[in-house]
């Protein structure tokens, strides 16, 4: 496949592969999400795709693991960044929560679930009324069909 990218992104795809490089990891967790994020750089640079490469760089370099050295000002930087990783996960948890229990599918969950806390299958119940319903339903169109035709309504052996 050609490859039509620009100096810049040519330039920052070596940004991003220094940055990146599975082969700079200290540890195999770390390898495998460098090695992940190298494949997409890959792809990026393939596509001359400069916007998703800053991306991919500018979220490396707030990753806990972007923080290099064993000292302990460098330890609690990755700890603090880590803390910030988790609670952005944390909202946005919530927020897809609270977009799932304004759903109508949780709205029957809650109903379902306070039926069989008094002792009561609302499912089963609610498949009942529903085949009688249907049965109500062919009826009144077998009744249609036989005033329509003024004798019997078809069956299927006619």
């Amino acid at each position: 496949m050609p490859r039509y990218t620009s100096d810049a992104v040519r330039k920052l795809f070596r940004d991003v592969a220094k940055a990146i490089h599975p082969d700079l990891a200290d540890d195999d967790d770390t390898r495998r999400r460098r090695h992940a994020l190298m494949i997409e750089a890959n792809r990026a640079y393939a596509l001359g795709d400069e916007e998703r490469l800053r991306w991919i760089l500018e979220s490396w370099e707030r990753r806990p693991e972007a923080i290099e050295g064993s000292d302990p000002d460098a330890t609690r930087s990755r700890l603090v960044r880590r803390i910030d990783q988790l609670q952005e996960q944390l909202a946005l948890f919530t927020r897809e929560l609270d977009a799932l229990t304004d759903s109508p599918m949780w709205k029957l969950k809650v109903m379902v679930d306070a039926a069989a806390a008094s002792g009561k299958d609302l499912v089963r119940d609610m498949v009942a009324r529903l085949k009688a319903d249907i049965m109500i339903a062919r009826n009144r169109l077998h009744a249609i069909e036989f005033d329509d035709r003024g004798s019997r309504p078809a069956t299927s052996s006619d």
